[in-house]
């Protein structure tokens, strides 16, 4: 599950779980594209970089190119 706020923060969930496994910020790039800085709570000094690519239904979590999540949009 993926919590996307607006304030610029997100926080990256696996399925059934409270912990978060990423905090991020973001920064919208296009009008369907956010660029995320996460990190674990275990380094948060070192964050890697994401994207968020938003259609009209979805979401694709990809890093380096590489998909990592798809996301169905709920509201």
């Amino acid at each position: 599950m993926l919590k996307v706020q607006y304030d610029g923060t997100a926080t990256v969930l696996a399925k059934n779980q409270e912990e978060p496994l990423l905090g991020c910020f973001w920064q919208a790039t296009a009008a369907d594209i956010m660029k995320m800085q996460c990190a674990t709570a275990n380094d948060p000094e070192n964050p890697d970089t994401y994207q968020l690519s938003i259609t009209t239904d979805q979401a694709t979590f990809s890093k380096e190119g590489k998909q990592l999540a798809l996301f169905q949009r709920k509201p």
